[in-house]
């Protein structure tokens, strides 16, 4: 019973409560088809409402086709990467920065030159990119994409998911782990973080860095775009925060409000759970069930932080969601 009250609080708030990022279609041109949906009422409960006069525009190129997989991995580890290394209201600086985090999939952030144009924000970067990858992934339409950003209808900057043929020039290939600057233009190499799980009595340990995770599955299949689109919610719920803060809890929900991820700080430990160590679980997690596992189920979880227990949770299915949550993995 418990449970369902919560989930009706859940949707009532999404419903009630957060408003939308419009979205506008742009002609199309030389095989691109464009956008023609308005995101209804932020089909999710955490999203930060929009900054005051932001809006999108957002174009497909239908002839660059991409990895469905690569645009969910390459867009969380930036999403993490972003939430770790830039404040929510921070300006953006770079003219470009490019994202490298492997499978030839760049996401790249271009700021409109003009000093009498609004400044482009850490904020306005991170909704561009989550709502165009939701809207990739309510479409199903996985191809190169470009995001406008505009504030007060003047363009402030694109985020464009695309295919990249090669590394950026002076990195020293995926998954370096550095930032290597280039005259204007600055490449972010993201990798993926080593984690090294193994089935145990207790579930499946994850050891990443200076943290141990636990979780064990409970055979409740789930489906793999929602847990992707929650992990997302996540690290942008974590970026409006700030790293350094303290996390009592967080209710992230995937983009069609069919699944959760919970966690909430262990009662009585000495530690507080901060965004940054529950960002670091939730990315660990990503990666363990996506590439060592293979395996798409509800789960539980709990994880230490430096040998101290900080937080604990569980990702389930919203029965009252707007889709339906129950497909298999894919």
């Amino acid at each position: 019973m418990e449970f369902i009250i919560f989930l009706l609080t859940l949707l009532l708030n999404h419903i009630l409560l957060i408003p939308a990022i419009p979205i506008q279609p742009q002609a199309p041109e030389n095989g691109t088809t464009s956008s023609n949906l308005i995101i209804p009422a932020n089909l999710n409960i955490t999203i930060p409402p929009p900054p005051p006069g932001f809006h999108l525009e957002i174009s497909y190129d239908s002839e660059s086709r991409l990895s469905p997989l690569a645009v969910y991995h390459n867009t969380i580890l930036t999403l993490y990467e972003i939430a770790n290394q830039y404040s929510w209201t921070q300006i953006w600086i770079e003219p470009t920065t490019s994202f490298s985090v492997g499978w030839r999939t760049w996401i790249l952030v271009m700021k409109e030159p003009g000093r009498r144009l609004p400044p482009l924000r850490t904020s306005h970067v991170i909704l561009a990119l989550y709502h165009g990858v939701a809207q990739m992934s309510r479409d199903r339409g996985f191809c190169q994409m470009v995001i406008e950003m505009f504030v007060d209808q003047a363009l402030i900057g694109n985020v464009i998911i695309k295919k990249s043929p090669t590394p950026p020039t002076g990195v020293a290939g995926d998954g370096d782990g550095g930032r290597v600057r280039n005259g204007n233009e600055s490449a972010v190499g993201l990798g993926t973080p080593a984690t090294n799980s193994s089935d145990g009595s207790l579930g499946i340990v994850i050891y990443d860095v200076d943290m141990k995770i636990t979780y064990s599955y409970n055979g409740a299949r789930i489906n793999s775009r929602d847990f992707f689109t929650a992990i997302m919610d996540g690290m942008i719920y974590a970026a409006r925060n700030g790293k350094l803060a303290v996390c009592p809890s967080l209710d992230a929900m995937s983009a069609e409000a069919n699944l959760v991820f919970h966690v909430v700080g262990q009662v009585g430990s000495p530690q507080p759970m901060r965004y940054d160590v529950v960002t670091q679980a939730m990315k660990a997690l990503f990666l363990d069930m996506t590439f060592q596992q293979r395996r798409f189920e509800e789960i539980g979880f709990s994880f230490a932080h430096q040998g101290v227990q900080v937080g604990e949770g569980y990702v389930r299915k919203l029965a009252l969601g707007l889709g339906n949550g129950t497909s298999a993995a894919k």
